[in-house]
């Protein structure tokens, strides 16, 4: 899943000792759903999100919009608390939904041509130093395909019987498909912090009950 969401409502028994204590229980559960969860989601852009290099549980960061979406937002109202983390856009808050191409990195996807005969798989020559392709391959001049590449340059001939060396870059690879791995790595986040949000729980309601 693009987003985590954990709920306080429901208890009758502890919301009832809460009702006591007025605004304070609803305020402390609040407290630490916003330190907690935004905590996760430094840990998650900097551990998961980061880096020079895409791994098993580890995304490069490219164009920074999906690591910029990672954030958590926290809601409160008389009935409960809520609050919520994962792949949000816009970042900032409100009411949103989870960036579309979250979820395929999360579980993983074949995608295939829609229009094209193939896909067109950017090398790093069509790249710029962070990973960014650096257009379409409509876009770069003096291309030519062989051997199912997409190259830029001048393509290698043979002039009465010699043949010329090709001064060439291979741009684009030709697919009929491209496999993406699934990195699950909201879960991983949470099996981290969803403990230290259950012993703050314990100790700050059971403090604010205890008083009630």
């Amino acid at each position: 899943m693009a987003i985590y969401e954990v709920n306080l409502s429901g208890w009758k028994e502890l919301q009832a000792k809460l009702a006591k204590a007025g605004q304070k229980g609803r305020v402390l559960v609040a407290k630490v759903f916003r330190r907690r969860l935004e905590e996760a989601a430094t840990y998650g852009k900097r551990e998961h999100l980061s880096g020079p290099t895409t791994g098993p549980n580890r995304l490069r960061a490219r164009t920074g919009h999906l690591r910029a979406s990672f954030h958590a937002i926290i809601k409160t109202t008389a009935a409960e608390v809520t609050g919520r983390l994962g792949f949000i856009h816009p970042a900032g808050g409100g009411e949103a939904d989870p960036l579309r191409y979250a979820w395929t990195h999360h579980a993983g996807a074949i995608i295939v041509p829609k229009k094209a005969r193939f896909l067109a798989i950017p090398t790093p020559f069509a790249q710029t130093k962070t990973g960014v392709t650096r257009g379409k391959p409509r876009d770069f001049p003096n291309t030519f395909v062989a051997r199912g590449i997409i190259w830029q340059g001048i393509r290698a001939k043979r002039v009465k019987g010699a043949k010329l060396s090709a001064v060439a870059a291979p741009l684009f690879l030709l697919r009929t498909r491209a496999v993406i791995p699934a990195r699950p790595i909201l879960p991983l986040v949470m099996n981290k912090y969803l403990p230290r949000i259950v012993e703050d729980l314990k100790r700050d309601l059971g403090q604010v009950v205890n008083q009630g």
